[in-house]
């Protein structure tokens, strides 16, 4: 299935270098606590399971996304709301946040 824009929460999908483990979004725009300068797009969670432990939490961006196994429930809200987190993620990418697995500029 193609998608194109942010995915709804609740969607399931498929990444590139986890084999077997689809992976749950659950969340947007994160940044490591150690890492401030590093941006995600997505974190998510095992599924079925979910987050069981906090160590569990997945953070990826849209490139990473091998498959989308399934798209999470999409109300009139989220249609405001999408497109918005993706104005966000642009205007913080401007501001130099980089993102995972991005260069450092020198």
């Amino acid at each position: 299935m193609k998608y194109e824009g942010l995915l709804p929460i609740g969607s399931v999908v498929n990444l590139k270098n986890v084999e077997n483990q689809p992976v749950m979004i659950m969340g947007y725009c994160v940044r490591k606590a150690n890492q401030p300068d590093r941006l995600f797009d997505y974190c998510g969670c095992p599924h079925p399971s979910g987050a069981l432990a906090p160590d569990q939490t997945l953070l990826f961006n849209h490139a990473q996304i091998q498959k989308v196994l399934s798209v999470g429930y999409i109300s009139e809200t989220s249609y405001v709301f999408i497109p918005k987190m993706e104005q966000i993620l642009a205007e913080l990418r401007q501001k130099n946040v980089k993102k995972e697995g991005e260069p450092n500029e020198t």
